[in-house]
């Protein structure tokens, strides 16, 4: 078996951008759901929805764990520059 070491210790989550901002908000119980948004969703939301689940193709809560205002930094990642232009 190959020999592997962890260096580094990251996450992104709903009001939270550091393992320690997690755990402050478990440890407080916060609830980081949000409501989807017209701006993150490209169209109001309000036509996916149906309060019905049982409905096919449609939303039944349109309040979800949103990660906002995140920017990703692609330096390091080797990744084509047509992959990060989209």
């Amino acid at each position: 078996m190959e020999k592997l070491a962890i260096i580094g210790l990251s996450c992104l989550f709903p009001d939270a951008q550091t393992p320690a901002e997690y755990w402050q908000n478990l440890l407080d119980q916060k609830d980081s759901r949000s409501p989807a948004t017209a701006e993150q969703m490209g169209v109001d939301p309000d036509i996916f929805h149906a309060p019905n689940p049982k409905i096919q193709d449609k939303y039944y809560c349109l309040h979800g764990g949103y990660i906002r205002a995140f920017q990703f930094e692609p330096t390091g990642y080797h990744l084509p520059a047509e992959a990060i232009e989209g």
